[in-house]
């Protein structure tokens, strides 16, 4: 059943964030330029939301990033529910042996009421109350709800207030709309034993986004509790063995984009936000150029999608043109009516709301902080911090630079970044070293065209692609899309060098959702015991330890 928008949501996280302030309707109508009378109607859910009207409400208010991506998410409902997840959880074997290679706790959950829906075997053996349900049980277990009811979470945890607040907190303002009511009242009668659990729910929290877990020494050190982790997990040597351990969120086969894929020239549109710029301006052409892309791969008419998306077809061929704004409410219809797959959906709207994508898109030289880094180091195997969907090389950890030299960042007062798309096409070692090198690539420049228009800067997207089109692989891969199975295909092959064996990993790719500041997506390698391709049938499990 589809999730209908909630307009009286988004206009209540309007009133919330006004209250937060401390600051009166009048001057956040003052500070949106409109009039007061619109601005009561917005807040009182009487008016729609525009994209327009929620960047002009989000640069007047400061808003941060998990308010913006709620409020998109309350707009456009059909994002919200890509990356829900199902109980009991469908998780394909790769996805496990990924989780197991991680020799720290980590887990899968669903979010943002925090189902536990795998864990490894670090997790399990540091916070037993938090081991996931059998596949068999009801329901799964719930990290708030343990959080507020099992008294060993306060003792081991030294600032369980802090993190047990942010749960609750996020769980209060980021499940409207999400979780079936039936089981956030579950939750909440869970927790609400806890004489603490009203002041959490009650109680705003300014610095969501600012805190880290900070544990009593029960989590064992890997670089202390074993002279090798190393030993325990084959990590990718593929030229000399590492001496030491430095341990510490769908595609369809698609026929040629009509625009951008008979052109090699860099499509047009704005680059990411940066300090002192204007904000970037919805890119209603480019909209357009994607309905009119996927409406071709479908064989469909503009009468019928018209039809679908009960319009009249003057009113369709204007939105597919450019001519009239793409709202919320129409982005929504328009994506029901054509079953858009998800990384469209996104795409169209990052360019029906710039600003959410533009602070996705990071900076140069990367505004990285020590605990950035240590999270990177702490990861046995190879590892990245990527800006996308340009690739930019941010950081490596040890393992990566050991075992990819070729894919090093620059140093951060060079001119640009290390780009990885310019060093797949021109570093001849890439293609001895990965076998699948064909496909990887083909991904990337893939990604690069679908992602780049309205997100990276014109001038970035043409240096990358000159220095590409030294490569005579390039105008095939750059003109040619990619299946479904391609696009989900997770699996690297990877060659020594030296001996000649193959090894299988697992890619995976990951943007942080907490904390929200984060300006880099985290590329992840780990091994597999299936060379095979990754579009397997998933598989009902729980556990990865």
């Amino acid at each position: 059943m589809d999730i209908e928008p909630e307009p009286s949501l988004l206009a209540m996280y309007l009133r919330y964030r006004r209250e937060t302030l401390g600051i009166t309707q009048e001057e956040i109508a003052r500070r949106m330029f409109v009039s007061l009378s619109l601005y009561r109607k917005l807040e009182s859910g009487e008016r729609a939301l525009t994209p327009e009207r929620l960047e002009d409400w989000c640069v007047a208010t400061e808003a941060p990033m998990w308010m913006l991506e709620k409020m998109v998410t309350l707009a456009v409902p059909k994002i919200m529910t890509i990356a829900r997840g199902a109980w009991p959880p469908e998780l394909r074997q790769e996805d496990l042996d990924h989780l197991r290679a991680l020799q720290y706790p980590a887990y899968f959950h669903r979010f943002p009421e925090y189902e536990v829906l795998a864990a490894n075997e670090a997790a399990t053996a540091a916070f037993p109350w938090l081991a996931p349900a059998g596949a068999g049980a009801e329901r799964p277990v719930n990290v708030i709800e343990q959080m507020l009811t099992v008294p060993e979470m306060r003792e081991l945890l030294v600032n369980w207030d802090t993190i047990a607040h942010r749960l609750v907190f996020g769980l209060r303002v980021l499940s409207p709309g999400i979780i079936a009511p039936e089981r956030l009242a579950q939750i909440i009668e869970t927790c609400s034993v806890n004489p603490e659990f009203e002041r959490m729910w009650n109680t705003p929290m300014e610095e969501y986004c600012s805190t880290t877990p900070w544990c009593r020494s029960v989590i064992p050190n890997p670089a202390r509790s074993c002279p090798s982790p190393c030993a325990r997990t084959t990590r990718p040597s593929l030229r000399t063995a590492p001496t030491s351990c430095s341990c510490s969120r769908r595609a369809r086969p698609a026929p040629p984009l009509s625009t951008l894929s008979r052109s090699t020239d860099p499509p047009r549109g704005g680059g990411p936000m940066v300090s002192g710029e204007s904000r970037p301006a919805p890119e209603q052409p480019m909209l357009g150029m994607f309905m009119r892309y996927r409406r071709e791969h479908l064989g469909l008419t503009q009468d019928d999608v018209a039809r679908r998306m009960f319009v009249s077809l003057s009113l369709y061929r204007k939105l597919e043109n450019g001519e009239r704004p793409m709202s919320p409410e129409r982005l929504a219809d328009w994506s029901r009516a054509m079953d858009a797959p998800a990384w469209l959906l996104r795409k169209m709207a990052s360019l029906a709301l710039p600003m959410a994508s533009a602070v996705e898109a990071g900076v140069w030289p990367p505004a990285l902080r020590a605990e950035d880094i240590e999270h990177l180091e702490a990861l046995p195997f190879p590892a990245f911090y990527h800006r996308t969907p340009e690739y930019e090389i941010l950081a490596a950890n040890q393992a990566a630079r050991e075992a990819f030299p070729w894919l090093l960042p620059t140093h951060a007062d060079a001119e640009r970044p290390a780009n990885v798309i310019e060093q797949m096409m021109t570093e001849p070692i890439a293609r001895e070293v990965l076998i699948n090198w064909e496909l990887i690539v083909h991904r990337l420049l893939f990604i690069l065209r679908v992602n780049a228009p309205g997100t990276v800067a014109p001038e970035r997207l043409a240096q990358i692609l000159e220095t590409c089109r030294v490569n005579p692989e390039f105008e095939r891969f750059w003109t040619t899309d990619l299946s479904e199975e391609q696009f989900n295909d997770s699996l690297v092959l990877v060659r020594d060098p030296e001996t000649g064996g193959q090894m299988a990993l697992t890619m995976r790719s990951y943007n942080a959702w907490h904390p929200d500041n984060c300006p880099y997506q985290l590329f992840m390698l780990t091994p597999r015991a299936d060379p095979a391709p990754s579009v397997s049938a998933p598989i009902r499990a729980t556990s990865a330890g």
